[in-house]
C-alpha cells in the first residue's frame, strides 16, 4: 500500500502543534489546558492545581522509562484524547542533564562535563514522538532563559531569550509562543503570549495574543489563526484597514450571530468553558433544558441563539467561582 495520500484528504484536519516557553507563573500549563480534551503528561507535577478548572487525563511520571511508556500508550491508542500536553519539555531535559553530568577536580578547580550524546540518545523518543504527532493537538510547554556563546573563556549572551532545552528543537513545531507577565499575578493580570513562529500568514511573526483574565488563550489563537475577530468578520490585517500590531482586542463574551446553526467560534467557547467550570457531558443536557426546544445532548445541535445564551450562563457561573 502505498504511503502517499492526497492532500485534499490530508489537510482537512490539521492539528496544532504548539510550543509555549517563558518564566514560571506566566499561565504556561494554564492556556495548554484550554485545548479540548487534553491529557496531560506532568513532568513537573503542578497539573493538580488545575483539577478544579479542567478536566483532564492526568499522567504524573517519575522516571523517563515512565514518560517513554505513556507515550508508547499515547501511540498506540490506548488513551482517547484530542489534544495531548507535555508539561514541561525543559524539566525533562534539565532533569538528563543533571544525571548525565560528572563533576571532578582539576588544578585546584571544580569542573562539569556533560555528555550530551547520552542526553540526546535518552530524550530522541520524546523528539520522534513531537515530529510524528499528527492525529491530535500537542502542546509542549517548556521554561525561558538566557543563553551565552563562549569563545575561548569570553561569554557573550545572546540578542533574544530562548526555551530551557536544545534550540534546534525549535523546527519541530507549527507555533512559537514566548509567555510575559504585565503584573505579578497572572489571575489578576494580562499574560502576553508573543508569535515567534505561525504556520498561519494571519498570525505574523512579532504579534503579540494579549489574553487578560477569564479569556481563553486557544478561543484567542483560533480566532487568529483562522483570521476571524469575535464579531465574526475577516481580521482587519486580511481586509487591508488599518490595524494595530500586535494586539489582539477580542472581548472575553464574543459578539456571536443569533441566526443559523452553532458556529465554530461557539462550539470552540463552549468547549473552553465546559472544561474551565468542569462540566460533563451528561451535565450539560440538563443546562440545555431551559434553553434548547430539541432538548439536545449535543452542542453541536443548537442554534447561534441557544449557544450564545449557554455561553454567556457559563461565563457568568466561572465569573461567579472565580470571585469566590
Amino acid at each position: 500500500m502505498s504511503k502517499f495520500a492526497s492532500s485534499k484528504d490530508t489537510g482537512k484536519n490539521i492539528r496544532d502543534k504548539v510550543l509555549i516557553y517563558g518564566p514560571t507563573h506566566t499561565s504556561k500549563t494554564h492556556a495548554a489546558l484550554g485545548w479540548p480534551d487534553p491529557a496531560i503528561i506532568d513532568v513537573e507535577n503542578r497539573a493538580g492545581h488545575f483539577a478544579d478548572r479542567f478536566q483532564f487525563m492526568h499522567a504524573r511520571p517519575r522516571t523517563m522509562q515512565d514518560i517513554v511508556g505513556v507515550l508508547d500508550e499515547l501511540q498506540d491508542g490506548q488513551i482517547g484524547c484530542a489534544s495531548f500536553i507535555i508539561d514541561g519539555y525543559s524539566a525533562i531535559y534539565e532533569k538528563l542533564v543533571v544525571s548525565h553530568t560528572d563533576t571532578f577536580e582539576k588544578q585546584g578547580k571544580m569542573n562539569a562535563v556533560t555528555d550530551y550524546a547520552m542526553v540526546n540518545k535518552r530524550i530522541a523518543p520524546v523528539r520522534e514522538f513531537i515530529f510524528a504527532a499528527a492525529d491530535r493537538n500537542l502542546i509542549v510547554t517548556a521554561h525561558s532563559q538566557q543563553k551565552y556563546d563562549r569563545t575561548g573563556n569570553n561569554f557573550s549572551k545572546r540578542e533574544r531569550i530562548e526555551f530551557l532545552g536544545d534550540d534546534k528543537f525549535r523546527y519541530a513545531f507549527d507555533y512559537i509562543f514566548r509567555t510575559e507577565a504585565t503584573g505579578p499575578d497572572p489571575r489578576a493580570n494580562a499574560i502576553k503570549f508573543h508569535v515567534e513562529k505561525s504556520a498561519s500568514p494571519r498570525l505574523k511573526i512579532g504579534d503579540t495574543i494579549v489574553v487578560r483574565p477569564n479569556e481563553a488563550f486557544y478561543v484567542l489563537f483560533q480566532q487568529r489563526v483562522s483570521g476571524v475577530t469575535a464579531s465574526g468578520n475577516t481580521h482587519p490585517r486580511e481586509s487591508g484597514a488599518a490595524d494595530t500590531p500586535g494586539r489582539v482586542t477580542t472581548p472575553s463574551s464574543p459578539v456571536l450571530s443569533d441566526n443559523g446553526s452553532i458556529t465554530t467560534e461557539q462550539r470552540d467557547r463552549l468547549e473552553v468553558l465546559m472544561h474551565q467550570v468542569g462540566i460533563a457531558q451528561s451535565e450539560f443536557v440538563t443546562l440545555t433544558k431551559n434553553i434548547s426546544a430539541r432538548r439536545t445532548p449535543l452542542y453541536q445541535e443548537l442554534t447561534a441563539r441557544e449557544a450564545a445564551t449557554m455561553i454567556a450562563n457559563l461565563e457568568k457561573r466561572l465569573n461567579e467561582r472565580n470571585a469566590a
